[in-house]
């Protein structure tokens, strides 16, 4: 794993890589972590290369709530957990995706529990597909997918990336999808249960983009169930 911190204190920072290589012991996870003193340092030339962001939220000229907004621009899907006293930020903290807040005075304790969830999505997001599109084959991770359409006889995975049109009927794109974390809402969409937002009003609601997806009477019952299921697995 590659972890980011980005904290412009640098006792807080030892204290995080002191309890990173703690838990690395104590797993046996294999963990690299850089240190950036600054927010602006850390968004300078930013490549989507890490698994985790610890991020502080009071630091000067950019606090971590706007580098956390800015992030979200170029990798809306990297794990970030606040480290912060900051306790009023906690609500705006989720719309940019945030996995936990550890509050200062950092815990071993609290940072064990956040670290064991980042694993567990990491884990879940290493997973990988190949589809066939018209003109090559492509690795795509799970997580990265929203959903999947058909149209007209076309098939297309609308992903975080953008749209890839495939090969092959919908019902065969669902046989290739795990059934634990990829629904179908009707006839004509298959939906990862990860990036739902919401089911209102015969409506999934996703959680990028504004997008709304219809749910068919016949497949609400089920498609709510799966859905509440996947999120108490993964909760």
């Amino acid at each position: 794993m590659q972890i980011a911190i980005v904290d412009d204190d640098p006792g807080d920072a030892k204290t995080l890589l002191d309890f990173i290589g703690r838990y690395a012991a104590a797993t046996g996870e294999k963990i690299r972590a850089e240190c950036f003193g600054d927010a602006i340092l850390f968004l300078t030339n930013y490549r989507p290369v890490y698994d985790c962001v610890f991020m502080d939220i009071r630091m000067p000229q950019y606090n971590g709530m706007e580098a956390a907004e800015k992030l979200r621009e170029t990798d809306p899907d990297v794990p970030l957990v606040f480290v912060t006293s900051l306790t009023n930020y906690a609500v705006r903290g989720y719309s940019v995706g945030a996995v936990d807040f550890i509050m200062k005075p950092i815990n071993y304790g609290y940072f064990s529990s956040a670290m064991d969830r980042v694993v567990k999505l990491v884990r879940g997001r290493s997973e990988k597909i190949f589809l066939k599109t018209p003109t090559d084959v492509r690795n795509v991770a799970l997580s990265s997918i929203l959903y999947v359409e058909v149209r007209d006889h076309q098939t297309t995975y609308h992903t975080l990336s953008g749209d890839i049109p495939v090969w092959g009927t919908l019902a065969e794109q669902e046989a290739k999808l795990p059934a634990e974390s990829f629904a179908r809402c009707n006839s004509c969409y298959i939906v990862n249960l990860r990036h739902v937002d919401a089911v209102k009003d015969s409506m999934v609601e996703m959680a990028w983009g504004g997008v709304r997806l219809p749910v068919s009477r016949s497949r609400k019952k089920q498609f709510t169930e799966r859905l509440l299921r996947y999120c108490g697995e993964n909760a």
